[in-house]
């Protein structure tokens, strides 16, 4: 007889479920709502929208509740078949060593032992957690992307990377509002934070050294992506060695590793010369080492000296590569001091570092010294700045004199209609008037703002919905960047793609744009909501049913989500840092999980491994 104890125990907990409504929910809403301003830029049936996320929202939920469910039964199992190391506790593994394997392999047949082999062959194809063996696999990864690297030779440039490196040799003017129409040159500045500083000396440091040397940047362009398409594919090697650590089967971890081998935009972001692409290799080697902090509770920090400084450095080079990093590591970093406490003091240094670093050593001492203007705040404002051009759109009748007054003195409110544009924010915050808005006038702006929020949420919400709505359904692609500096006009003189390789070029082009108009299930393998929702939020799911603090390794992921939520305009580069760490979740989803007391323990002549077993050193 089944009693209300054990009944309650088998019934899903209440954080579970309410994380895979949620997770779906947020799914649907690109789906239903998305789908509408996708087509027209407004919702024109509301009710009908709202009956269709509903529906949506239900079937997503059922399909998380199953796929985790799959997925706890898989990773029981695997656990259930493993050796566990008690001190570690890390899997062991299935495969018998040498001495015993004789045995069991005779007591299982010839197709055991054919299968046993076969798996040790899989599992020599993929990195170990050694020095060695991920510089090996580095190199092999890289050489399986030289042909992207001859078709972006000599390297992918966009124009924000032209013009942080035109800034730093002192060749183009820096604007206030880079956006030429503004006319806000800044007589007298050498750069500009409007993009991270950090990563226009790196730029520039390589192209000027080029241009001095040669005459052009070709040669700095193509010595900087070479660089950085080292350090990714060791980036990504490291990863998948450090999915072997956790036990992940073989087959699944080389499957990760020809996924990224294969697919042309990781190599071909790899060899671009931007910052997201900078920012992403960071972003994976950091979430690799958090995983580890999380696994171990935090021991490996004060175990290992030498892993908390390298934990540090990245958490400040995220910060340094890309504005937004710092609001990813510092709330992680709060958050683990709180569920680590034992270590807190290592994650509140990190937290305070990234902090002091960033709005003071460089704004109040760096910046002043060497004559460098900082952003805007149109930037951080630009959403609410296309909430209210779309408020003024729909409901600009029931803005009073005072609320016109000021939104005036940040905005100039009559041209905010003509400016707007639904998908794309850069049209109205460019306007921001940087020269005569106060502080005083920002604040009064962001309670008029909040107070029409009240009014007509409807509106605030169509908008964010409205830029935003292709990270995460299926139009939204994975667009690569072609082009180099001579992208504009001024920068074909510097550099340049070279004549002989143009009718390679355009054909790697022609193929992957078919590869983006492919017919399913290949064309979603581009589309950029595999990446930054579907795999993301069935992992969160999972390691949420999972319990215990796995689900902390997901927060940096759901802040870079909820980034971009927060852009001016879609572009698959905003997304690039889940992109880049997609195959690691997948992966770290499908980690054995130790059995608990009490359970089944390993039978002495196990079965014939299935594929997640790994051979033991």
């Amino acid at each position: 007889m089944v009693t209300i104890h054990a009944l309650r125990g088998r019934l899903p907990r209440l954080g579970y479920v309410l994380c895979v409504v949620a997770c779906a929910a947020f799914a649907s809403v690109s789906f239903t709502y998305g789908e509408y301003m996708f087509e027209s830029g407004y919702i024109l049936d509301r009710t009908e929208a709202t009956r269709e996320f509903l529906s949506l929202t239900a079937i997503i939920s059922i399909f998380l509740f199953a796929v985790c469910e799959i997925v706890v039964r898989v990773t029981d199992r695997m656990g259930r078949r493993r050796r566990w190391d008690p001190m570690s506790g890390l899997p062991i593994g299935l495969i018998p060593k040498a001495d015993e394997g004789k045995s069991d392999a005779a007591s299982l047949g010839r197709g055991a032992s054919r299968r046993h082999r076969a798996l040790q062959v899989v599992d020599r194809l993929t990195p170990r957690l050694t020095p060695r063996s991920i510089i090996v696999f580095a190199i092999v990864l890289f050489a399986l992307w030289i042909p992207y690297l001859l078709a972006a030779f000599p390297g992918s440039m966009n124009w924000d990377a032209f013009y942080q490196v035109s800034m730093y040799q002192r060749t183009y003017p820096v604007y206030q509002i880079p956006w030429l129409e503004t006319h806000s040159i800044v007589e007298g500045a050498w750069l500009s934070d409007h993009h991270p500083v950090f990563d226009t000396v790196l730029y520039g440091l390589f192209t000027k050294t080029s241009l001095d040397l040669t005459g052009s940047w070709n040669a700095g362009v193509f010595a900087f992506v070479v660089l950085q398409g080292l350090v990714t594919a060791a980036t990504f090697s490291l990863a998948i060695a450090y999915l072997r650590r956790l036990g992940v089967p073989a087959p699944l971890r080389l499957g990760a590793f020809l996924f990224i081998a294969i697919l042309p935009f990781y190599g071909m972001y790899a060899f671009t010369m931007v910052k997201d692409s900078t920012y992403s290799l960071v972003f994976v080697t950091y979430l690799v080492f958090l995983c580890e902090v999380v696994r171990s509770r935090g021991e490996v920090l004060y175990r290992h000296r030498w892993v908390a400084v390298c934990f540090l450095l990245l958490g400040v080079l995220q910060a340094l590569t890309k504005k937004s990093g710092a609001y990813i590591v510092i709330p992680t970093c709060l958050v683990c001091a709180v569920a680590f406490r034992g270590v807190w003091r290592q994650f509140v240094a990190q937290a305070a570092t990234v902090a002091v670093i960033m709005w003071v050593i460089l704004p109040h001492i760096i910046f002043p010294l060497f004559n460098i203007i900082p952003g805007g705040v149109q930037e951080p404002l630009n959403t609410l700045f296309q909430q209210t051009a779309r408020y003024v759109m729909y409901h600009g009748d029931e803005v009073t004199d005072e609320e016109k007054e000021a939104i005036d003195a940040v905005l100039p409110y009559e041209a905010l209609v003509i400016n707007y544009q639904y998908d794309d924010a850069d049209t109205v915050k460019a306007w921001y008037r940087y020269q005569t808005a106060t502080r005083a006038d920002l604040l009064r702006y962001i309670r008029v703002w909040f107070q029409m929020g009240l009014k007509h949420p409807e509106v605030y919400f169509d908008q964010v919905v409205g830029t935003a709505n292709l990270f995460f359904n299926a139009h939204g692609i994975v667009s690569i960047q072609w082009h180099t500096g001579d992208i504009d006009p001024e920068g074909a003189k510097y550099v340049w793609h070279p004549m002989a390789l143009t009718g390679y070029r355009l054909t790697a082009h022609s193929i992957y744009n078919d590869l983006l108009d492919s017919s399913v299930p290949l064309c979603l393998l581009f589309r950029v909501g595999l990446y930054s929702c579907w795999i993301p939020l069935a992992v969160l799911c999972y390691l949420v049913r999972r319990r215990g603090p796995g689900v902390l390794v997901m927060l940096p992921v759901l802040l870079s989500i909820a980034t971009c939520l927060l852009t001016p305009i879609f572009t698959a580069r905003y997304a690039l840092p889940v992109v880049y760490v997609a195959p690691f979740l997948v992966g770290l989803a499908f980690a054995p999980v130790r059995p608990t007391e009490g359970e089944d323990e390993p039978e002495p002549h196990p079965e014939p491994p299935e594929g997640e077993a790994l051979p033991t050193r």
